[in-house]
């Protein structure tokens, strides 16, 4: 896909009143192309009137290297991104300073903590954590994030982080074949039907929808307490 064409994408769905991009050193050369584009639509689109996501954690290889995962019928090869798990201190502060340097911005409105199902608890609690608060604290980043397919390893992380999560991403858990979004919304719902462990932020990804619910100080319980009952 050329960048005239990530432009026009864009452009229509900034138009169209979308205000939240996600993006992640994961997804290839996600960051470059967005970071080029935003910045042709300044004019247009400030800063300020979008917000930006992105993750640390999960990287492609150095070397950009594929892994022989199979072989198809007609002897073609099915191939995986060479991928890089990395949680540390040292390479949270680095991946968000590329990021910024990427994405042509000066802060990150959420910056995630990516697929976390893949760490060690203790050094998400302890370590990785910890670092996104200071960069907050720094104004770097603005928002703190956790994503995993786990509800489970999402569950936990909220319920022992001394850190403010404020934003949670899952996916794939509001479906017509999977609906355990539902029971993992009531372990937070509590007293008035105020999600109290969720602070800021719940965002449901399905396969062919992006559904985002601020859940913070009670705001739109009553929406949630509609989906849970």
């Amino acid at each position: 896909m050329s960048d005239e064409t990530c432009l026009q994408i864009l452009q229509a769905a900034l138009q169209g009143g979308v205000t939240l991009l996600d993006t992640a050193p994961w997804y290839c050369d996600s960051e470059l192309r967005l970071g080029r584009c935003l910045q042709q639509l300044l004019p247009q689109f400030p800063r300020h009137s979008y917000e930006i996501s992105t993750k640390i954690g999960r990287y492609q290889a150095a070397t950009d290297s594929q892994a022989l995962i199979g072989e198809r019928e007609d002897g073609g090869r099915v191939v995986a991104k060479a991928e890089v798990w990395d949680f540390s201190e040292e390479r949270v502060y680095s991946s968000c300073a590329q990021s910024l340097q990427r994405l042509q911005t000066t802060y990150i409105d959420v910056l995630q903590v990516h697929d976390l199902e893949f760490a060690e608890p203790l050094q998400i609690l302890h370590v990785t954590l910890p670092a996104l608060h200071r960069l907050k604290t720094q104004g770097v980043i603005r928002s703190i994030g956790i994503t995993s397919y786990s509800l489970l390893a999402l569950h936990h992380i909220l319920e022992h982080s001394q850190v403010r999560i404020d934003s949670v991403l899952t996916y794939a858990r509001l479906a017509l074949h999977d609906r355990s979004l539902l029971e993992a919304l009531h372990v937070h719902v509590q007293g008035q039907g105020q999600v109290v462990a969720v602070h800021v932020q719940i965002v449901v990804l399905q396969w062919s929808a992006v559904t985002a619910v601020c859940a913070d100080s009670g705001c739109c319980a009553e929406w949630v307490q509609q989906w849970v009952q």
